[in-house]
């Protein structure tokens, strides 16, 4: 397998008073040039199947406002996402954020978004490289993710942050083991539709600047 990746990602803001606006454009092109492994119960004569994918995101945002007013924080954008690849499909994603400080201790916030990932050949085999050569590439379509939380600090040495988020999921890339071409040693990728829920908590101790 051969895989090409070229991004171009360009933003501009400006500030106007007390407030920032952005713009975004972003284009990600994907190669995949992939041949197929000897199956297990291959004849005697064999060609094997070449397959190249090119695909293609590109993601604009058309504005995105940013403001903060003594200890409150808000950001209210959204994005379009245009999928290329076999046709083209079109997603928007809101990009909404607020978070405010109580007394500079603990911030509560909340927050919705949502997005196109890719899935290519170089991020599934960092996850798993026990992977076939030749396999199926879609983007993961993340439809929305709401989210919220609380952070804070403790003291002036313990910091700690929690969120809960419920996301609603498109080809996600999961892995099953492979039986045509491997005896079960190698995987293969299948994608799904998920509802997800996180519950994430965290907490940091610094005693000094390098500890």
């Amino acid at each position: 397998a051969a895989e090409n990746n070229i991004i171009l990602d360009l933003l501009g803001s400006k500030m106007i008073n007390t407030e920032v606006f952005e713009v975004g454009l972003k284009v990600d092109f994907n190669n995949y040039f992939s041949r197929e492994l000897l199956p297990r119960n291959a004849g005697g004569s064999y060609n094997p199947n070449e397959s190249t994918l090119n695909n293609t995101i590109v993601k604009v945002v058309p504005l995105k406002i940013t403001t903060a007013r003594k200890k409150l924080y808000a950001s209210v954008g959204f994005a379009i996402f245009a999928d290329v690849n076999d046709k083209t499909k079109f997603h928007f994603y809101p990009d909404i954020e607020a978070k405010y400080s109580f007394f500079d201790i603990f911030i509560p916030y909340i927050g919705m978004n949502g997005g196109l990932e890719r899935n290519s050949f170089r991020t599934l085999t960092n996850e798993n490289p026990f992977l076939l050569s030749q396999v199926s590439l879609r983007n993961t379509n993340t439809k929305y993710n709401v989210y919220g939380g609380i952070r804070g600090s403790i003291s002036n040495k313990i910091t700690f942050n929690t969120q809960i988020a419920r996301k609603k999921i498109e080809s996600e890339a999961l892995f099953v083991s492979d039986t045509n071409y491997s005896i079960e040693n190698k995987m293969d990728v299948i994608y799904e539709a998920l509802d997800l829920t996180e519950i994430n908590a965290q907490i940091t101790f610094q005693d000094q600047e390098k500890i």
